[in-house]
């Protein structure tokens, strides 16, 4: 699997790294790539030999950041592109080079109270990327990432296709297990955990194990274990991880308009928002009913 690791100077890429790090090591073929991005219009008001400049010390500053967290080898390349915007850089390099996924660091520690945890950069790309975007804590280390499975968090129908697949890839990249999960909120409780615009648009059954299991062969990942529990979604899904050791939790992204964040939450945000460990939203970019 190709992954990309977006790095910028400050210390929230350090997570990031931290997991780039992880995924090298505990796989035979995991490729990753440094992308730092810098503002397009430096180069357009600089003159050449000050924006040659620029990018030297961007180099070098990328450089130290893997350095400092012994890391440099990791990494089969590492470069500076500028771009209009950071979200705008990362994707051009994305779709260059053919990546899996995106590695991101977050702006809020895992235990930190911060009123902004997941960045601008990180929402628009787990909204807009046409591939995975993996948000990792900043203060994550290499020993606190988990023995335990790959957790796929699903509903079982059709936008989780391609997060299940992922999921798959992934665990048998690490040679670990796929544990996929999902969960229900018991409809007498619904209303205390969920928007009514969302439980008007969103009335589908909980499925069972069994359910789960059938669904998940179908969509091509027969060796997953499938697991069905009653729980508030967010909180249910950090118990079990804990419970599992799992080193990253991977879930669909529904995509939201504008108008749906105004009254549902996205609940791949949610986590990546507030998650210990790393969380992969994958975006469903699979036809319908293939």
């Amino acid at each position: 699997m190709r992954f990309a690791l977006g790095i910028d100077s400050r210390a929230r890429s350090r997570g990031a790294i931290e997991f780039a790090s992880w995924l090298r090591q505990h796989t035979d073929d995991a490729e990753i790539v440094g992308v730092h991005v810098i503002d397009q219009r430096l180069r357009v008001s600089l003159r050449d030999d000050l924006a040659d400049e620029v990018v030297a010390r961007a180099q070098r500053d990328l450089d130290a950041a893997l350095q400092d967290a012994d890391a440099r080898s990791v990494v089969v390349s590492a470069h500076v592109a500028f771009s209009d915007s950071p979200e705008e850089g990362l994707a051009a390099s994305i779709g260059e080079q053919r990546i899996d996924a995106l590695l991101l660091g977050r702006i809020a520690p895992a235990h930190a109270i911060a009123l902004q945890r997941l960045g601008r950069v990180a929402r628009r790309l787990v909204r807009t990327l046409p591939s995975a975007v993996v948000v990792v804590p900043p203060d994550l280390t290499r020993e606190q990432i988990g023995a335990g499975p790959v957790l796929l968090a699903t509903d079982g129908r059709e936008p989780a296709v391609e997060a299940a697949r992922f999921a798959a890839r992934l665990a048998g990249s690490l040679g670990r297990p796929l544990l996929a999960l999902q969960v229900t909120t018991p409809r007498e409780y619904a209303p205390d955990f969920e928007s009514p615009v969302q439980l008007a648009r969103d009335p589908h059954p909980a499925l069972d194990p069994t359910e789960l299991k059938a669904w998940l062969t179908r969509v091509g990942c027969p060796q997953a274990q499938a697991l069905v529990v009653e729980g508030d979604v967010v909180d249910t899904l950090f118990t079990v991880a804990a419970r599992e050791r799992a080193p990253v939790i991977v879930t669909g992204s529904r995509r939201l308009g504008v108008a749906d964040r105004l009254f549902s939450s996205s609940v791949g945000t949610d986590l990546a928002r507030l998650a210990d460990r790393a969380v992969a939203i994958v975006p469903n970019l699979v036809p319908p009913g293939a």
